[in-house]
């Protein structure tokens, strides 16, 4: 429960990812988790991981931006990395919050800079994955996702077993994809990229 109360404090201030990733004492702790502040990093990370007959998950770390505009900036990094996934024939995918969407500025915008995405990832034939957030978004994280998952065949979420008691979906059809891959036993590893200052 530290570590995840770490790690989530870490996606919420950067600077602290900074500091930790130049102490020698912290930055192999920092590494196991997060692969670098650029997505070539992340990505030649997943590629290791395809070698050793591993698929990958990248996250470009942040959550709850405040402006329009850095909303946008995180669904440009998401598309880019869609298209680097497919430029590199990579087991990968991208694995992203509605908050850095822009959900907290409005669900129209939230939901039109993840339409933005899901359309890069049909596109490109990857899997998006919707990672869930604090039970303060569950509902709105489930709805959204049932809204546009009969349109993005490639849309996936899953959330906690406790996330199902208080939500269901309006059909089994949108409850199948999440179910189905919380079944999955396929081996999966996960690598983040910081943002970097600008």
């Amino acid at each position: 429960m530290i570590l995840r109360a770490l790690l989530l404090a870490l996606s919420t201030r950067p600077r602290i990812g900074e500091w930790m990733n130049r102490l020698p004492v912290t930055r192999g702790f920092v590494r196991r988790f997060v692969a670098g502040t650029a997505a070539d990093d992340a990505l030649a990370v997943i590629a290791d991981l395809n070698a050793r007959g591993l698929q990958g998950a990248v996250t470009y770390l942040g959550e709850n931006v405040r402006t329009p505009a850095e909303a946008e900036h995180a669904t440009e990094v998401y598309v880019q990395l869609l298209d680097e996934i497919k430029r590199r024939n990579l087991l990968a995918l991208p694995s992203l919050k509605l908050t850095h969407l822009g959900l907290d500025l409005g669900e129209p915008v939230g939901r039109a800079n993840l339409t933005r995405v899901l359309e890069r990832g049909r596109a490109t034939g990857t899997r998006v994955w919707i990672d869930m957030e604090s039970s303060a978004y569950t509902e709105r994280t489930l709805a959204l996702y049932a809204r546009l998952r009969p349109t993005y065949a490639n849309c996936a979420c899953v959330p906690t077993s406790s996330d199902w008691s208080s939500w269901a979906p309006p059909s089994d059809s949108a409850r199948a994809p999440i179910a189905s891959r919380a079944r999955s036993r396929t081996p999966t590893n996960a690598t983040s990229i910081r943002p970097m200052r600008d």
